[in-house]
């Protein structure tokens, strides 16, 4: 264990930097190589109370019975520390250095982020236990929302909503969840602002950086929130984009968790994905094998998911243990089915190829009450919206009792509510009573004197 003056020093000299208080169960530092230092709960708060003293960094107060909590540090973000850290230690936020291969056909998987700002734009940028941790976040926020008491966490904070594609779910959800958090959103579509046309999206992305404390963004082309992200200097979201919609994926994983079945662990479910491999089966696909279930598709061959996309979650299931199967059999694939989830068939952008797609997934890749029932009988049915009814999914399965398909969607907006806190609260700068009362009073000092 590291002595407390050590960490003193540490702190002092810029070396390490808190984020968050992950759990107040667990104990110890993560510094730069996720090394872990034990200290006893007194010496944290006086950790706390240093920080606080040179403005090193924001951080999340909690209050423990417990021995012993944890806090999370990251190395500060300058070139000469950067350059003596080997790679494999750097882990603040998403990768840096040169674009790794392509995850989807025709480009980058991720950018070149500024490693002081964590960024959520693919579940694959987090560890399982992090997910884990957002999750739990988000139950504790809906258990306030049903009682009436959410906090204003996120009080005078600003959040940037770009559109490329229209939305109900994604901009209603986090308008919302800004508003109810204490914070304001703002809605920017296409031909109110100059993005990618007569200003570069860097500048853009900068520009909002200095304005708004977190930016939100659906976009046509992954390379677009990409590009936000590599030069936005505050937090970016993946609001959807050609290839995921991380945001939806851990609704879904929350949601799930709502409804197993009684005394399975998230890491037993099977779950199967009915339908053309889009977006949300990409994201979907991904956050499962991650969390060690056992994950199915089952589409033509030719809808299928490409390649890279099954070696990311091949890669997953590696190291959680969880399994990836894909089929034409779509009733082989329900069988042992915890959740049946379904998406469209098509969507902006492919109307000429409805007639071809209709023919290749109807009759037999419909989730109608004949496959349903070839599921066990607790199996529950979701799906993402919008739907074409009658189309992917009949009426009598989306308005079945199996059907969750509006808690789903009624957990969009506790989702959005714990990813906004988990990224935007600990960058909050929390000044005191007597600085707020100093400010007034120069303000108002100034005000009397020049205008009166």
């Amino acid at each position: 264990a590291v002595r407390p003056l050590r960490i003193y020093r540490l702190i002092r000299e810029g070396v390490i930097q808190v984020s968050a208080i992950v759990n107040p169960r667990a104990v110890g530092f993560t510094v730069t190589a996720d090394i872990f230092i034990e200290v006893e709960a007194g010496h944290v708060l006086d950790v706390a109370r240093t920080m606080a003293e040179f403005e090193c960094v924001s951080y999340l107060a909690c209050s423990t019975g417990d021995r012993d909590i944890r806090i999370r540090v990251f190395a500060r973000n300058n070139e000469e520390q950067r350059a003596s850290t080997p790679r494999r230690c750097r882990r603040s936020g998403a990768a840096t250095g040169p674009a790794l291969p392509a995850r989807w056909p025709g480009g980058r998987h991720r950018g070149t982020f500024d490693m002081t700002v964590r960024h959520f734009v693919d579940t694959q940028d987090f560890s399982k236990e992090e997910l884990l941790d957002l999750i739990e976040l988000i139950r504790i926020i809906k258990e306030a929302d049903k009682q009436g008491a959410i906090p204003k966490l996120l009080q005078d904070a600003s959040l940037a909503m770009i559109f490329e594609e229209p939305s109900t779910r994604t901009r209603v959800s986090f308008e919302v969840a800004m508003t109810e958090l204490g914070g304001h959103a703002l809605y920017l579509k296409p031909g109110e602002i100059h993005l990618g046309e007569r200003e570069s999206l860097s500048d853009t992305a900068k520009v909002l950086s200095r304005m708004v404390g977190v930016i939100m963004a659906r976009t046509l082309k992954h390379e677009t929130i990409l590009g936000m992200a590599e030069a936005a200097t505050v937090p970016v979201i993946n609001g959807l984009t050609d290839y995921n919609h991380p945001t939806q994926a851990v609704c879904d994983v929350f949601t799930m968790m709502e409804h197993k079945p009684l005394g399975k662990r998230l890491e037993d479910l099977n779950v199967t994905f009915v339908g053309d491999a889009t977006n949300v089966l990409s994201s979907l696909m991904h956050i499962c094998t991650q969390m060690g279930m056992n994950f199915t598709h089952a589409a033509p061959k030719k809808y299928q998911p490409p390649p890279r996309w099954r070696e990311i979650a091949q890669e997953n299931c590696e190291k959680s243990g969880g399994t990836l199967t894909t089929t034409e059999d779509a009733t082989a694939a329900v069988k042992n089915a915890d959740f049946i989830y379904t998406d469209l068939w098509w969507w902006i952008g492919q109307e000429d190829e409805i007639p071809e797609r209709r023919a290749a997934f109807m009759p037999t890749y419909q989730v109608n009450m004949e496959l349903l029932k070839q599921a066990p009988a607790h199996c529950k049915f979701m799906h993402c919206l919008p739907a074409s009814r009658g189309v992917e999914a009949t009426d009598e399965v989306l308005d079945s009792p199996q059907s969750i398909i509006f808690d789903q969607s009624e957990n969009r907006l506790h989702a959005e509510r714990g990813i906004l806190v988990w990224l935007v609260y600990p960058r909050l700068k929390r000044p005191s009573a007597e600085l707020r009362a100093y400010h007034t009073g120069r303000i108002q000092s100034f005000l009397d004197q020049r205008l009166s």
